[in-house]
């Protein structure tokens, strides 16, 4: 399951940080190397453009985060 999630990103290995807007449904790959304003700048891109639930989840080890 891990390795197919992974997949579907093109990435074969963790950590895969993935940005989802619930109402518009889209993804945004943020890089491997985060820090507080990288992670917040894409929240508030992702928040800018549309009103909608928002969910950030990454891969660790083999468990799925999510925040």
């Amino acid at each position: 399951m891990i390795t197919e999630a992974l997949e579907s990103f093109g990435r074969s290995g963790v950590p895969l940080y993935v940005l989802y807007n619930g109402k518009s449904g889209t993804l945004q790959m943020l890089p491997e190397l985060l820090n507080p304003g990288i992670a917040l700048d894409a929240l508030d891109m992702v928040a800018a453009g549309a009103s909608g639930g928002l969910v950030g989840c990454g891969f660790v080890g083999d468990r799925v985060c999510l925040m």
